[in-house]
């Protein structure tokens, strides 16, 4: 692994931590009365986990939807192969007694 990997990793995993401890409620912290220099960093984890949350959200619906609709044509297709298709859907109208004065 390179050097900058592992920076970025870690500085992952601290403020993953560091928001962690925040969240525990017997700690008397919110994020109101953070220090400053814990208020930047709870800013910049929120901003990540929202760009997170928005990247992993749109990946895990395009599985689900590729998956599950995908599936469900492929066996609805494969029970549909057997039955026979009409040739023509044309219904033949008798002509007789068929007059346009009384229509309504």
């Amino acid at each position: 692994m390179s050097t900058t990997s592992i920076i970025i990793i870690g500085v992952i995993v601290y403020l993953f931590l560091f928001e962690l401890i925040l969240s525990l409620k017997f700690i008397k912290i919110t994020e109101d009365n953070l220090p400053p220099p814990f208020n930047v960093q709870h800013k910049a984890w929120m901003k990540f986990s929202h760009i997170l949350g928005i990247i992993m959200s749109k990946i895990i619906l395009s599985i689900l939807w590729i998956v599950g609709f995908g599936l469900y044509a492929i066996i609805w297709r494969l029970c549909h192969l057997k039955k026979k298709k009409k040739d023509s859907y044309w219904v033949e109208i008798s002509k007789e007694g068929n007059s346009m004065k009384y229509s309504f």
